[in-house]
């Protein structure tokens, strides 16, 4: 164990706490619910914590452009490590040194987004037929009452 490891573990509480921790200079592992905020708020982890499981180092990722906040997707999954806060709702995109995009991958986000945009393309087809007809039903009823 060292500085910047990064461990998930299974906590036994889920309140304002992330199941994910980070070592620090000290030692200690800190859960990152809070972000590694230094307020009073700090949970420390029990090296004998359920499930404690090693998942990478820090020293050997870099933050994705704009500190993180940009995604990581187009690098192959073995390259990304996503460290999470809030139970998910923050998110920093990290990627491993030396990376650079996944091919592979990128085909297969761009099949992804390609199966979401027919999806969406049939539920759009599905209210334009549903709005027809309700226009239909409306039109009908005004000639109906003149």
């Amino acid at each position: 164990m060292s500085n910047r490891d990064v461990y998930t573990y299974t906590p036994t509480d889920n309140h304002c706490i992330e199941g994910l921790a980070i070592e620090n200079e000290r030692g200690d592992l800190i859960d990152w619910f809070w972000g590694g905020s230094t307020v009073s708020h700090r949970q420390y982890v029990s090296r004998d914590a359920a499930d404690l499981t090693k998942i990478a180092n820090l020293d050997d990722y870099e933050l994705m452009p704009r500190d993180g906040r940009e995604s990581n997707e187009e690098y192959a999954p073995a390259d990304r490590l996503i460290i999470h806060s809030q139970h998910g709702l923050q998110r920093t995109h990290y990627i491993r040194k030396g990376a650079e995009p996944d091919l592979s991958t990128r085909i297969e986000n761009a099949r992804q987004q390609l199966r979401n945009a027919e999806v969406d393309l049939s539920s759009a087809q599905f209210n334009v037929k549903w709005a027809q007809g309700q226009l239909a039903k409306l039109t009908e009823s005004a000639k109906e009452s003149k």
